[in-house]
């Protein structure tokens, strides 16, 4: 058995759980074991796998590794940084995620390839040691955002995010999915205790298309209606 230990401060333990959680069917298949522990100031997640699953199992851990600082940790270390004037802060929460989602894969590609070599990552490690150039290409987008926004500007800036992506999402049962009909979680890596948030999950999607398969709440759909709607299709 080979262990892999991940860890972060004990108030960011839900990064810990979110790998556990999004994890828990790679784990189950490779008879992986999970065990979480905290002292007080750190949490640790120790994952006990077989020597053969080894690689396949740092890799998924990698990934979602790179997921929590290129969401969450993005989020809060963007949120100081604009508090435009004009907007709720729910809309705030919106062109904040859109900032996320937008560059978010190049994002992704970049923490992986500072994730290559460490076995057992310290995620706050992780970012306050070996992504300076991230950080500070975060610290450029947000000094380029204007000072006010209003609704229709944060509509028009989403609709520009996504005028060419090609994307393809599901809603069904106020959840979102892939084009391969996987459940997208993301937004749980957001907003501090917030659980998910539907909304949010679409934005960070970056899509060229929804499908909506299912009705949802009224609110949540008006919404939906007003950010994207030619992307969206009714199955």
């Amino acid at each position: 058995m080979v262990r892999i230990e991940v860890s972060d401060r004990e108030h960011l333990s839900k990064y810990l759980l979110y790998i556990q959680n999004t994890l828990s069917e790679v784990f189950r298949q490779t008879d992986t074991k999970v065990g979480f522990v905290a002292d007080g100031v750190r949490a640790n997640l120790n994952i006990d796998c077989e020597d053969f699953y080894y690689p396949l199992i740092l890799s998924e851990v990698h990934d979602k590794i790179a997921d929590i600082i290129s969401i969450g940790y993005k989020y809060a270390f963007i949120s100081p940084l604009l508090t435009p004037k004009g907007l709720k802060k729910e809309e705030v929460n919106f062109l904040l995620t859109a900032i996320i989602g937008a560059d978010y894969v190049d994002d992704k590609r970049y923490v992986l390839s500072k994730l290559k070599g460490i076995d057992s990552p310290a995620i706050d490690g992780v970012f306050n040691f070996k992504l300076k150039l991230l950080k500070n290409k975060w610290e450029e987008v947000a000094s380029f955002m204007p000072s006010n926004f209003d609704y229709l500007k944060l509509r028009d800036f989403i609709n520009y995010l996504i005028l060419d992506k090609s994307d393809k999402i599901y809603i069904e049962n106020g959840k979102v999915y892939d084009a391969h009909y996987r459940q997208r979680l993301r937004s749980k890596l957001l907003f501090g205790d917030k659980d998910y948030d539907l909304i949010s999950e679409i934005i960070l999607s970056m899509p060229g298309e929804i499908e909506l398969r299912s009705s949802i709440n009224g609110k949540e759909e008006k919404i939906i209606k007003e950010l994207f709607g030619s992307k969206i299709i009714f199955k």
